[in-house]
């Protein structure tokens, strides 16, 4: 692809994600020395629970960055890594620069994506846990909005993004493509499909206990681990909620990936070519339930 065009695509993009600085970022970064999570730990705990792997660790200090510096402070902030591939003798510089200023980072078994909460929801069972993605660059107010939402409304899942589902008058759900994109100042709702990359908080106790099965996770939804939360939040009777001035603009710490120029494959280059709707159908087909509810909604 020649620079003309690679041009026209940045300028002619006109979807909800844009591009961080990433060169004054990177100043910011340099001196930073502010610890990231709170001394005086809050009960339940409010804990930050991230993923990721090799090929994305060499711009993961943006993401890491933006976690630490938020307006409220986490009680915690857990990047986990695949044990087989990573041990505390290894770390790249983009995260062991974190440490100090209140980083953690654990080694676990690699579940894929579902490794950004379900050991996290394993070893804290009764904390708050918010998910982030691995190469966001969350505003300062990300965690407050999510967590005051929590406050006022502490039963539901809250998060930054949504797209609501719908259903056909022969209660067939439609398309992923057609469903209604990026909601704002939306009732609670089984039919709110949180969508991961804007984070999302999970209370304590909102899973249903089959979230653990990761066998049949992986199996039926080996690209979706939104899909899998989502349906597993609805069969433990728990509505998900967009958060009120939600923070829907998405700010990419690598433009060139999401745009699909370099060759790395993401998540949601697989799933926009149909996945979501058959692994929704799939698990949906293991828990008949779960869509009667959605469908009564």
């Amino acid at each position: 692809m020649n620079l003309l065009n690679l041009l026209k695509i940045i300028i002619n993009y006109k979807g909800h994600t844009r591009s961080v600085n990433r060169g004054f970022i990177r100043l910011k970064m340099f001196n930073f020395n502010k610890i990231g999570v709170t001394e005086e730990k809050r009960n339940p705990q409010l804990i930050i629970s991230l993923t990721s792997y090799a090929e994305r660790l060499k711009d993961i200090d943006f993401t890491l960055y933006s976690l630490l510096n938020q307006n409220l402070k986490p009680d915690k902030i857990i990047l986990w890594l695949d044990k087989e591939k990573f041990n505390y003798e290894n770390l790249p510089k983009t995260i062991t620069k974190f440490i100090k200023n209140g980083l953690e980072v654990k080694f676990c078994e690699d579940i894929k994506s579902y490794t950004k909460l379900i050991p996290t929801l394993k070893e804290y069972p009764e904390s708050i846990i918010v998910t982030a993605d691995d190469d966001i660059y969350y505003k300062k107010d990300w965690l407050e909005k999510l967590y005051n939402s929590y406050l006022k409304n502490s039963n539901d899942i809250q998060c930054h993004r949504a797209h609501k589902v719908k259903i056909d008058k022969n209660d067939n759900i439609l398309p992923y493509e057609s469903w209604q994109k990026n909601l704002s100042g939306e009732d609670a709702s089984f039919l709110n499909f949180l969508t991961g990359v804007g984070g999302v908080l999970y209370p304590p106790k909102c899973f249903d206990n089959d979230v653990f099965d990761i066998e049949s996770a992986l199996t039926l939804a080996p690209t979706a681990d939104d899909v899998w939360f989502w349906l597993m939040t609805i069969k433990n009777n728990r509505k998900i909620r967009v958060v009120k001035n939600n923070n829907s603009t998405i700010f990419s710490t690598n433009i060139f990936r999401q745009l699909g120029i370099i060759k790395e494959r993401t998540l949601y280059s697989v799933n926009k070519q149909g996945k979501n709707d058959e692994q929704i159908k799939d698990v949906l087909s293991k828990y008949p339930k779960i869509k009667a509810k959605l469908i009564q909604e």
